[in-house]
């Protein structure tokens, strides 16, 4: 299980088991495991505190250009594989194997009002992007913030 600083995710801080020590760490400083639903925080002592997210998260920054699938950069993920396709212009699905619980998952994306996502089965979510006029279109996303949050 790897540990990775929050405000960096790409910043590989170890596993688990070499987690950064009491003392090391600024007020503030947040961690994430990759296997688990555990963050770290350090308090005003810098002494690690872990707590237990009541949500399993999807991050990523997702882009699209032309007739292509969206690309995705996965900055934390909890939840599990979720995979990007482009069914239509401006119409974008976000699969799963059944992961989106019904009631207790919530998806928002960075680009509103020109993008919205919804979800459409307890395996698809899907996201709508539109130009200024309001017409579905393509290549609207640019680093947008995708957050999936299934509720335990």
């Amino acid at each position: 299980m790897a540990i990775y600083k929050k405000d960096s995710p790409r910043e590989y801080i170890g596993l688990e088991a070499d987690k950064p020590a009491d003392g090391d760490l600024r007020l503030g400083d947040s961690f994430y495991s990759t296997d688990s639903d555990i963050a770290y925080t350090a308090d005003e002592k810098g002494i690690l505190r872990a707590t237990i997210r009541p949500y399993k998260v999807y991050a990523a920054l997702v882009s699209q250009v032309g007739l292509n699938a969206p690309t995705v950069v996965v900055l934390e993920n909890t939840v599990g594989d979720i995979v990007f396709t482009r069914s239509a212009i401006g119409v974008y699905e976000a699969t799963s194997t059944a992961l989106f619980t019904a009631d207790k998952t919530s998806a928002s994306i960075s680009i509103t009002p020109s993008g919205k996502i919804v979800k459409t089965s307890d395996s698809i979510l899907t996201v709508n992007t539109f130009d200024a006029a309001g017409a579905a279109a393509d290549g609207v996303l640019t680093d947008a913030l995708v957050e999936v949050r299934v509720y335990i």
